[in-house]
């Protein structure tokens, strides 16, 4: 029953939006940053708990379909 989670889940805070869907998601070892790609060929790396971009986009010869942290961040 996912209305049980709910006092479990974090709230959306921001948007993590790109001109294309999300095919990727992963938050940095220590939760600070989340990079995120996507179908329109770019992966973006933002503030967990602003949503604000820390870099411009990465672009990518095509669509991004998996993004990844090194253990140590």
């Amino acid at each position: 029953n996912l209305a049980a989670w709910r006092y479990r889940l974090i709230p959306q805070t921001a948007a993590l939006t790109h001109a294309g869907p999300v095919t990727a998601v992963a938050y940095r070892p220590d939760g600070a940053a989340v990079a995120t790609g996507s179908a329109d060929r770019t992966a973006r790396v933002w503030d967990a708990a602003t949503g604000t971009p820390l870099t411009p986009p990465l672009t990518h010869p095509g669509p991004v379909t998996a993004v990844a942290y090194a253990p140590d961040g």
